[in-house]
């Protein structure tokens, strides 16, 4: 199984869970009525939301800018291999004629 290093994304998104996971134990254990809790825990899911939208949009675009990198690299490559394979056809024929 093969290890990767951990991208931009992955760094970004450890810190928006651990800020996240910090605010709601922050929200949990301070002392407040039920009504403010309720109101910020409220306020911290939009924002989260948000945050998360921000993320999978990003995720999204960088992934498409990925795939058309790669689809053009193995386009040019298939190329290349056809290439040989024709030139490797033309050189057994001609040796088989000789």
């Amino acid at each position: 199984m093969s290890e990767r290093e951990p991208g931009a994304g992955d760094v970004f998104l450890s810190f928006l869970l651990g800020g996240m996971i910090g605010a709601v134990l922050g929200l949990l254990f301070a002392p407040c009525s039920g009504e403010e809790l309720r109101r910020r825990l409220k306020k911290l899911s939009e924002e989260f939301k948000e945050d998360s939208e921000d993320i999978i949009r990003e995720i999204k675009e960088r992934t498409d800018e990925y795939m058309e990198e790669n689809r053009e690299k193995l386009f040019q490559k298939k190329k290349q291999i056809e290439a040989a394979l024709e030139a490797g056809k033309r050189a057994y024929h001609k040796k088989r004629k000789d």
